[in-house]
């Protein structure tokens, strides 16, 4: 089974910083075709803004997303992972803590974001693989020799 860092090794890596206006940042996931963007401080890791975010702290408080910047709206308590850890430990992380999105992290540095979309596509792909050995090896039949 791969481990995080296999799994995001060939995604790009999208962030944003907290100084970026939150409507630069929309446009950008938008651009991206994400719902969630990592927040840097220099090379930390200090946040993450999603598109809940944006609804719950921008828009439903009536904010001006052309004036307000990320820092201010984003999510500062985010729950990381280890690029050492298995997908499985991801996802019931990610199920423990209620979130889709969370930062992969190998020496305190941000190295990607699994989703839990990508990471259940994952598992289940895995899942009818291994189902499909199992049948094969449940209905083989060798040939007989006469």
């Amino acid at each position: 089974m791969k481990n995080l860092k296999d799994f995001v090794s060939d995604q790009e890596l999208y962030y944003t910083t907290t100084g970026t206006i939150v409507r630069e940042a929309v446009a950008y996931m938008c651009e991206k075709d994400i719902g969630a963007v990592c927040v840097l401080d220099g090379d930390r890791l200090v946040g993450m803004f999603s598109e809940r975010d944006l609804m719950t702290r921008v828009v439903n408080k009536d904010l001006d997303p052309q004036k307000v910047k990320v820092g201010e709206v984003m999510t500062t308590e985010i729950t990381v992972a280890e690029g050492n850890e298995s997908i499985q430990v991801a996802l019931e992380r990610m199920r423990k803590f209620h979130c889709r999105h969370m930062p992969v992290i190998e020496d305190k540095k941000l190295i990607g974001v699994v989703s839990l979309r990508k990471l259940l596509l994952h598992d289940v792909t895995a899942k009818e693989e291994e189902i499909k050995l199992l049948d094969a090896y449940i209905t083989y039949a060798p040939v007989r020799m006469e």
